[in-house]
C-alpha cells in the first residue's frame, strides 16, 4: 500500500536519491536529479547549490561548478565543503590568488583544516613565499601526521631550501 506522497516528500526523496547517485559515480543521474529539484524547490533548497557544483565540477565543467558554489556560499557561508571545494576550482581554472584566498578564508572557518593547509601551501610554494609555505606544511603534518606523504616531504624540503638559500637535506652527501 503506498501512500501519497506531497511536492515536498517528492523533492526530498529525489534530493537524497541524488545525493546517492553522486556518490556512487553517476553524476549525470545526480545532475539530473538535482535539477529536478531545483525547479521544483528553487535555488536555495538544502545544500542542493553545492552538490550542482560537485557534479559540475565531476564532469570537468569548472565554470558551471563555481557559478553554483558561489550560490552555495550566499546561503551557507562558512560552510567548509564549499570552500574547499570552491579553492579546487579556482585551481583548475588556474586562478591561484582567488584559490589561496578561499583556502584562507576556510582556515579563518576552521584553522585545523589540514587539507586547506596543504594547498594553501603548495600555492605559496608556488608564488615563492616559502616562509609562508613552510608554516602551513608543519602545521598540516602536526595536525595529521597522514599527510607526510613523501611528495609533501619533498614540496617542504624544496621550499626548505628555496627560504634558506641552502641546499635541501636530502641533497647533502655525509
Amino acid at each position: 500500500l503506498a501512500l501519497p506522497m506531497s511536492n515536498a516528500d517528492r523533492s526530498l526523496a529525489t534530493y537524497i536519491r541524488s545525493e546517492l547517485s553522486l556518490n556512487l559515480g553517476n553524476t549525470l543521474d545526480a545532475l539530473e536529479g538535482f535539477l529536478s529539484v531545483e525547479r521544483q524547490e528553487g535555488p536555495s533548497y538544502r545544500l542542493l547549490q553545492y552538490y550542482l557544483g560537485n557534479c559540475f565540477f565531476t564532469l570537468n565543467r569548472y565554470e558551471a561548478a563555481l557559478q553554483r558554489y558561489r550560490k552555495a556560499l550566499e546561503v551557507h557561508p562558512s560552510h567548509q565543503g564549499i570552500l574547499f571545494n570552491m579553492g579546487g576550482v579556482y585551481g583548475k581554472l588556474g586562478k591561484r590568488r582567488q584559490a589561496l584566498d578561499t583556502f584562507i578564508e576556510l582556515l579563518r572557518v576552521n584553522p585545523s583544516s589540514s587539507r586547506a593547509l596543504i594547498y594553501a601551501a603548495g600555492l605559496y610554494q608556488i608564488d615563492g613565499r616559502n616562509l609562508e609555505a613552510l608554516n602551513c606544511f608543519s602545521r598540516a603534518f602536526k595536525l595529521n601526521p597522514k599527510l607526510a606523504t613523501k611528495d609533501n616531504i619533498r614540496r617542504y624540503e624544496m621550499a626548505f631550501a628555496k627560504y634558506t638559500k641552502l641546499p635541501s637535506p636530502r641533497s647533502i652527501k655525509g
